[in-house]
C-alpha cells in the first residue's frame, strides 16, 4: 500500500474503477463483548470491539481488511482481521495468538513518517484484528494494473521511501 504523505504523480493515467460504497456498507447494530456483531447478511461484520465496520477495502487467503470508525475518537481506521478457524489446530491456534500479540506490540512501539500507526489490536470469537491508521489514497499496485507508469524521480523517491521505512522496521 502507499503509505507516504505525498501522492505518487504517474505519468500515464487510466481513470479507476467506482466502486458501489453503498451497496458495501453493513447495517449498523449495538456492540456485543463476546463475539463480532453480524448484520442481517450471514457472515457480515458490522462491529469488532468498539470499532464500527464501514466497508470492505479488501479479502485475503486468510481474512478481510476493513475500513473502520473509532467511534469515541470519531476517526477513520483500518481493520486488518484474520480467521483463526483456518489454523490446523488447537496447538497452533495457541501459538499464533501469542506471535501474534507480540507482533502487534513490536509494531505498535514503531513511529515512522512512512509507516501506518497501530491503534489497537484484539480478538474477538475466531477473529483476531489489527487496528491501524486509515491512510486514503490508491494502493501502489492499482498504479501498476492501471498501467500508470512513474517518471524516474518519483519512481526514485518512492523506493527511497519504501527501503528507509523497511530499515526503521527491521
Amino acid at each position: 500500500r502507499w503509505t507516504s504523505a505525498r501522492a505518487p504523480t504517474p505519468t500515464a493515467r487510466r481513470p479507476a474503477p467506482q466502486s458501489n460504497a453503498a451497496n458495501e456498507r453493513p447495517a449498523r447494530a449495538a456492540h456485543a463483548a463476546t463475539a463480532p456483531l453480524m448484520d442481517a447478511t450471514p457472515g457480515r461484520l458490522t462491529h469488532l470491539g468498539r470499532y464500527q465496520i464501514v466497508r470492505v477495502l479488501g479479502r485475503g487467503a486468510m481474512g478481510v481488511v476493513y475500513e473502520g470508525l473509532d467511534p469515541r475518537l470519531n476517526r477513520p481506521v483500518a481493520i486488518k482481521t484474520i480467521l483463526k478457524g483456518h489454523l490446523i489446530d488447537e496447538t497452533m491456534a495457541v501459538e499464533y495468538t501469542e506471535r501474534f500479540q507480540r507482533e502487534a506490540q513490536a509494531v505498535g512501539r514503531l513511529a515512522h513518517p512512512h509507516l501506518g500507526t497501530l491503534h489497537d489490536f484484539g480478538e474477538e470469537g475466531e477473529v483476531a484484528y489489527i487496528v491501524m491508521e486509515f491512510i486514503r489514497g490508491r494502493e501502489l499496485a492499482s498504479h501498476f494494473d492501471a498501467g500508470d507508469y512513474f517518471d524516474l524521480p518519483t519512481a526514485v523517491r518512492i523506493m527511497g521511501e519504501l527501503l528507509d521505512a523497511l530499515a526503521y522496521a527491521h
